[in-house]
């Protein structure tokens, strides 16, 4: 089987939709190494984080034109690439499919979320539309429609009167690093405190500090936990961030707040490791994929209901209402004055975790891909 994917993403960017990019094309060429996987993307030096494999082959823009040049291939002109080398199936990765798949190449594509709908104020209006355009086209052209939650599946049949028989729930994978058991004097463990300046005791939140993931919760519930105990967040800074300042200020608690930004994969799988809980407690997510890696970093999860964050942190992880900053801290006092019951969440945390393999999600996607291939094409 020869497979296309969109790798704009998999080749530039190095967060977020980049990651699942990279895990989907590495987990597909190890598990199949019989298959071509191409990946249709900029004519620059793929990241290392990219295998290097015999099946993963890489199909460009003509070389005159620029960044003009190769998007118009990429959305519009990139079809003749796929009939001449024969694609069975064309996989976008990020919410869009381009124009001019031929017939013969079956379309599939991946909606992470639908955040621009449900939360139109965290985009600018040019990106908003352009979303907009791209994913209700995609959606309504592809062969396939894979959802990364049963929330986001939702989403799109609710938004866009999709049936439910064209989409697909796959979930994406968390790193195989983040599964393994780390000792707690380990220099990788304990290094990581000197060079990012963190507190010994912690609370961690990881993801881009904006609106929607509310770590206000988090910073009102500060006060009423112990003084030694503070908050760590690790993302990108939005103006969100000095709001969440002038919080902490007036509530006397500005020097237990903590963000640090740019922190690579490596550092980022120590700070799980050494934070006494996870609190995420975002108003949406499409899947929320931290809950899942700091399960399976054995750190014990407390999150947010009304989303897709149960699929996530499945049924040990602690579920509260994003806004009951006091029950937060209820449960932040309870659980770290009990370390029985913190041991057991955090072991069967850590196997509900296992569901989010590489393995478990490129044997779903071949799945899908098989499937896809033995019904008549939708063009």
């Amino acid at each position: 089987m020869k497979t296309g994917f969109d790798a704009k993403k998999a080749i530039v960017n190095h967060t977020g939709i980049g990651n699942y990019s990279r895990r989907v094309i590495n987990a597909l060429a190890s598990a199949y190494p019989a298959d071509q996987w191409w990946l249709y993307g900029p004519r620059k030096e793929a990241p290392e984080s990219l295998m290097r494999l015999p099946n993963i082959l890489y199909a460009y823009p003509p070389a005159l034109g620029g960044k003009l040049m190769y998007e118009l291939w990429r959305t519009r002109l990139c079809g003749r690439d796929m009939e001449r080398e024969g694609l069975d199936i064309y996989h976008g990765l990020s919410n869009e499919l381009p124009h001019g798949i031929p017939s013969g190449t079956r379309s599939v594509v991946t909606i992470h979320d639908l955040i621009f709908i449900t939360r139109p104020e965290t985009f600018s209006a040019m990106a908003r539309a352009k979303l907009l355009r791209r994913t209700r086209r995609a959606c309504e052209t592809a062969d396939r429609i894979i959802a990364i939650s049963e929330r986001t599946r939702r989403d799109i049949i609710e938004y866009y009167h999709i049936p439910e028989e064209r989409i697909s729930v796959v979930y994406q994978s968390i790193a195989p690093e983040y599964f393994e058991k780390v000792p707690a004097g380990d220099p990788s463990r304990t290094g990581i405190r000197r060079k990012l300046d963190l507190p010994e005791r912690y609370i961690l939140c990881v993801g881009t500090i904006e609106t929607r993931k509310n770590h206000e919760t988090v910073v009102r519930a500060l006060p009423q936990l112990a003084p030694e105990v503070e908050f760590v967040i690790v993302g990108r800074r939005t103006p969100y961030a000095d709001r969440l300042m002038e919080i902490a200020s007036e509530l006397g608690v500005s020097d237990r707040v903590h963000i640090r930004t740019g922190v690579d994969d490596t550092d980022l799988l120590a700070v799980y490791r050494e934070a006494e809980a996870m609190c995420l407690l975002s108003t949406y997510e499409g899947f929320g994929l931290p809950v899942a890696e700091a399960l399976a970093s054995r750190v014990p999860v407390i999150t947010a209901t009304g989303s897709c964050l149960e699929e996530a942190g499945g049924p040990d992880t602690i579920y509260i209402d994003p806004h009951d900053h006091e029950a937060l801290a209820r449960e932040l006092n309870s659980l770290m004055a009990n370390p029985e019951a913190r041991a057991r969440m955090t072991e069967r945390g850590y196997e509900y975790a296992l569901r989010f393999t590489d393995a478990n999600m490129a044997r779903e996607l071949m799945k899908v891909y098989r499937e896809v291939l033995e019904q008549p094409a939708r063009r």
